[in-house]
C-alpha cells in the first residue's frame, strides 16, 4: 500500500506548545501559525486518502520532500539544499502529526523508516510539501557493525 500527497503550501515546522494560566490551572495550546499549517496538511491528506482503507498500521516508511520558497539571491537554475529554518525534524513532526489526524496512519509509532529532504524551489516552482507513505518492509538497512 502506497500513499502519495502534495500540499501546495510552504513547509512549516512544528512549534513548541504554548502555555497559558487559567486561574489555578495551566492550559496548553498550539500557536496559531502551527495550528493553521497543520490543518492545511490534514485537509489535503484527508482529501487524498478519501475512500481508502482504515488507517495504516504496522511498519511504514515515510519520505517527506519540503520545497521552500526560492530566495531572490540564488542564481542557479535548479533546486538547491536549503540549510535554513525550519529544521527537518520539526517538519517531520508536523507532517507525521497531520498524517495521524487525517487518518492515514493509525499512529506515528508505526513509522520505522523516515527520510526528510529540504530544498529551495527551482525557478518558477511553487513551495510545497510532498509526502510518500509506504506500508511494507523498510528498504534501507542499518549496518550491524560486525
Amino acid at each position: 500500500m502506497t500513499f502519495t500527497s502534495t500540499c501546495l503550501t510552504p513547509p512549516k515546522g512544528a512549534a513548541r506548545p504554548r502555555f497559558a494560566r487559567a486561574g489555578a490551572h495551566v492550559r496548553t495550546y498550539k500557536a496559531d501559525a502551527h495550528a493553521l499549517a497543520e490543518s492545511r496538511l490534514v485537509l489535503q491528506f484527508r482529501t487524498d486518502w478519501a475512500g481508502r482503507e482504515p488507517p495504516l498500521e504496522g511498519p511504514s516508511s515515510v519520505t517527506i520532500s519540503a520545497v521552500l520558497p526560492r530566495p531572490k539571491r540564488l542564481k542557479c537554475e535548479t533546486r538547491e539544499p536549503a540549510p535554513v529554518k525550519p529544521d527537518v525534524d520539526n517538519i517531520a513532526k508536523l507532517v507525521l502529526d497531520a498524517l495521524v489526524q487525517a487518518g492515514v496512519l493509525a499512529d506515528d509509532r508505526h513509522v520505522v523508516d523516515l527520510y526528510v529532504s529540504k530544498v529551495y524551489a527551482a525557478p518558477g516552482e511553487q513551495a510545497h510539501v510532498k509526502v510518500w507513505v509506504t506500508q511494507e518492509r523498510p528498504v534501507r538497512t542499518i549496518p550491524t557493525g560486525r
